[in-house]
Parts: structure tokens; C-alpha cells; sequence
């Protein structure tokens, strides 16, 4: 049989073969192996005249292993026992071709860049920069234990980089779907965008989660919101997260004027919290009521009751008996779903100032938590750290009746860092919601 002849051959089987509609598109290394392994079954020879089939010499499970290169011996055995033992060939079973071609590993196919190559320098520039991070939902981890711990989450890892291939032995990719590219690239060019001064020689790139969404399936609730008010510091921001879903909260929200709660620095802080944790972003005060339940308490964090009541306004001055008016018809408005509240907004509004000089009930946190239930929901406002709490916050907190809570201190100290009070708050809120989870449980077991 002549070369050309034998291509179209080749060609025609790969096109009409019925058993090609078995491999899933998404894996086509699969398709290779398996017509390769049944061409060489079926190859045509000639002898003595007479035309036959030539009994297959070659072992397809040996030929196989080393054409998928798969990632361990323990994943193939595993594979082999999903398959009956006593078997005569199950090479010849199409899906096990399959479970066998599609467990590739590219930890072996790690591609070598040159200092000059731009796959490098591009996904990093793009994964540092704000909007190009948003753009193509690219997040940015460095270190072992940040890639290792994302990995765990269930985050979606897209790139890995790195400068020896004995650090990635030191990471479990068991969790993914080896659906990533890995690259080796020079140390010099490893350190030129390392954000830190004692590198590890890896980074990665994550696919960053949708917006109110978590990918740890294991994840713990407790019905807290947590609304982050000019948080600048990335610190601050990154330990906040941490706090948020260490404790368990439903979810956190950042308002513009916060820093990008994506940034490399908030990601470092945060220890790898932001893939256990459903975050949004950039929320705006005008939607705000959105996002949070429409029964929920809220507590507005401030040290020990900073507002000092200037009375700006006469008793009789009609401004002050207009705003007083439509404050009370606020509060009984019900708002509907996905509406933006323009009178959130600092243009042309006139009223939002006048919030600053209505007093707010203000109690200790183990006076504020006294008293909830097990199905109140609680949010939790917490201002920046040279700002404080905006108008908008204030606003909010008035109109649903809420609380300013302070943490009582000693020793003339004014006020805690943002992170570590919101860590306070919210240790003594859960601590008041499995108290209640406790009684309950004492009550409901008593007589047994």
C-alpha cells in the first residue's frame, strides 16, 4: 500500500469512525490515542499474495500509558478497578480508552520560556493591573502556601509559573482538573515581578470567582453581613476578609471608595480566605439595600460614640420639619428588588448632611448582642481608617432603626485598628448565635 494511499485511509477513519462521537470534545489528545491504537490493530499486510489482518503485537495499555503520560500509578489503578477484573482486553472498551487518555499530567509537560518571552511578562502585567485583572478574570497568587491553599478552596487554577520544577512537587494538585499550563521561566525574570523580597519561585493564575459566589463547597454560615466603608489599607482589607470567613459570615460586601479587594497585597493578607468567602465588589451605596436582607439589623462599628449632637437646626425651622417628614415616610416606603436609591447619593442632596446631626443609639457589643434571635440577620458597617463611617453608613444604620456599637476600652485608648475590632465584633456576634443554637438544643433535649 502505497504512503499516500494509506494517509487518506488514515484520514477518511479519523472523520467517519462512529466511535470518535464517544470522546468528549474537551479532551482531544483522547481521539489521537484511540485511533492510533486501532489503525495499528487493523493494519493491512501483504504476505505470500493473500491479504489479512495482522494480530496486534504492540501492548495498547503500555502504548497508552506512555502516550497520555498520566499522572501516577495510583490514578491508573483506580481506573482499572472501575472496570471488570476478569476482563479478557479492556484496552478494547472505549470509555476505559478514554478514563485512560484524559488523565494527563501537565506538571510533565512543563513548557521552558526564555527571559524574553512575553507569555510571561503579559499574564502577569495583566493579572497586576486593575482593569485588565477584571477584564479577563485573572487573580494573581505567590507563594506555596497561598497557590496550595486556593487550590484546596476549589479555585479554577488557568497558569502556573515557576523556577524549579521540584517546588511544584511540594504542592497537591489532586484537586483540580489538570486543566492548566505550566511554565518554567529563568530566576532573573521570576524576581523582576515578584511583589515580595524573599520569593519561592512560584506564582499562579486563578480564575477569579463570579461576584456573591464561593467554590468552598464545605463553607459554614451564619447569618452576618459585613459592609466594608472606605477601607483603603490593603492590610486592613485582606484581615478583614480573613476574619469574615473564619467566623462564618454569609457574605461581605466592599463599596467604592474601598481599595480592590483582588489586589496582590489584599490576596497576601487574606491567606487564601477570598476563595471561602462570597464576596461583591464595588458595590454602590445607591443599591446597597440590595444586598442585604430587608429585616436585618444593623449595627454600625464606631469607637465609644464619636457623634456629638450640634444642633445646627431650630425646633421651628421648616427644613428641619421637612426633613423629619420624609425621614418617617423612608421608613415606610417598601423598597423593591434590582432600584437604585438616588437619595444615597452626595450630588445635589440636600438632606444626606442633615444625618450627621440625628442621634443614633449607641451600646457595648455585649449590650447589643444581648438580645438577638437565632433568625435575625445581622450587618456589620465598619469604617476606614482615617475617614470613619461615611453619611451614606449613618443614612442606613437611621432608617432601619439600627445601633452604633462601640468596644469598650481601658487605659485612655481611643480606638483599635479596623481589622482587629471588626475581629471582636464579630467573635462576641457568633458567640451570641451558638449560645442561642445551645439553648435551644439543652431545651429540646431536656426531658430525654
Amino acid at each position: 500500500m502505497s504512503l499516500i494511499r494509506y494517509n487518506r485511509i488514515l484520514l477518511s477513519h479519523l472523520t467517519l469512525s462512529k466511535q470518535t462521537r464517544l470522546i468528549t470534545p474537551k479532551h482531544p489528545s483522547s481521539i489521537i490515542i484511540r485511533h492510533a491504537t486501532e489503525i495499528r490493530s487493523r493494519k493491512i499486510v501483504r504476505n505470500d499474495g493473500n491479504t489479512k489482518q495482522r494480530k496486534n503485537t504492540v501492548n495498547p495499555i503500555a502504548q497508552i500509558k506512555k502516550l497520555a503520560k498520566i499522572l501516577s500509578n495510583e490514578n491508573l489503578e483506580a481506573i482499572y478497578n472501575r472496570f471488570d477484573p476478569l476482563r479478557e482486553d479492556p484496552s478494547k472498551d472505549p470509555a476505559f480508552l478514554d478514563q485512560i487518555a484524559t488523565i494527563k499530567n501537565p506538571l510533565q509537560n512543563i513548557i521552558q520560556l526564555k527571559d524574553n518571552d512575553i507569555r510571561f511578562s503579559n499574564r502577569i502585567i495583566k493579572a497586576k493591573n486593575r482593569q485588565e485583572r477584571y477584564k479577563k478574570g485573572y487573580v494573581l497568587l505567590e507563594g506555596k502556601r497561598l497557590i496550595a491553599d486556593a487550590i484546596q478552596a476549589g479555585a479554577d487554577l488557568l497558569t502556573i509559573f515557576t523556577t524549579d520544577q521540584q517546588i511544584l512537587d511540594t504542592i497537591d494538585f489532586s484537586p483540580t482538573d489538570l486543566n492548566f499550563t505550566a511554565y518554567q521561566v529563568s530566576p532573573s525574570a521570576f524576581r523582576t515581578w515578584s511583589d515580595v523580597q524573599t520569593s519561592q519561585g512560584v506564582m499562579a493564575i486563578f480564575a477569579m470567582p463570579r461576584p456573591d459566589t464561593c467554590s468552598f463547597q464545605q463553607r459554614i454560615t451564619l447569618p452576618i453581613t459585613v459592609i466594608c466603608d472606605n477601607v483603603r489599607d490593603p492590610g486592613n482589607m485582606g484581615t478583614i476578609i480573613r476574619t469574615c470567613a473564619a467566623v462564618g459570615c454569609d457574605r461581605l460586601l466592599a463599596l467604592k471608595g474601598c481599595v480592590d479587594i483582588w489586589d496582590p497585597k489584599v490576596i497576601r493578607s487574606g491567606m487564601g480566605a477570598h476563595f471561602r468567602l462570597p464576596i461583591i465588589n464595588d458595590v454602590g451605596w445607591e443599591t446597597i439595600t440590595n444586598h442585604i436582607p430587608e429585616m436585618s439589623k444593623i449595627y454600625l462599628a464606631d469607637h465609644k460614640y464619636s457623634f456629638e449632637e450640634n444642633k445646627t437646626l431650630s425646633d421651628n425651622n421648616p427644613s428641619k420639619q421637612m426633613f423629619e417628614e420624609m425621614l418617617e415616610k423612608r421608613k415606610q416606603i417598601k423598597r423593591s428588588d434590582k432600584t437604585e436609591d438616588r437619595s444615597y447619593s452626595l450630588s445635589n442632596n440636600r438632606f444626606l448632611p442633615l444625618y450627621k446631626n440625628i442621634p443614633i443609639d449607641y451600646q457595648s457589643l455585649w449590650q447589643a448582642f444581648s438580645n438577638i434571635k437565632s433568625s435575625d440577620h445581622s450587618t456589620i458597617i465598619v469604617g476606614g481608617e482615617t475617614e470613619g463611617t461615611s453619611l451614606q453608613a449613618r443614612k442606613l444604620t437611621i432608617e432601619h432603626a439600627g445601633k452604633m456599637v462601640y468596644i469598650p476600652l481601658l487605659n485612655d485608648v481611643e480606638s483599635l485598628n479596623v481589622g482587629i475590632a471588626l475581629s471582636v465584633i464579630l467573635i462576641e456576634l457568633r458567640k451570641s448565635y451558638e449560645d442561642l443554637v445551645q439553648k435551644s438544643y439543652l431545651i429540646e433535649h431536656k426531658d430525654v
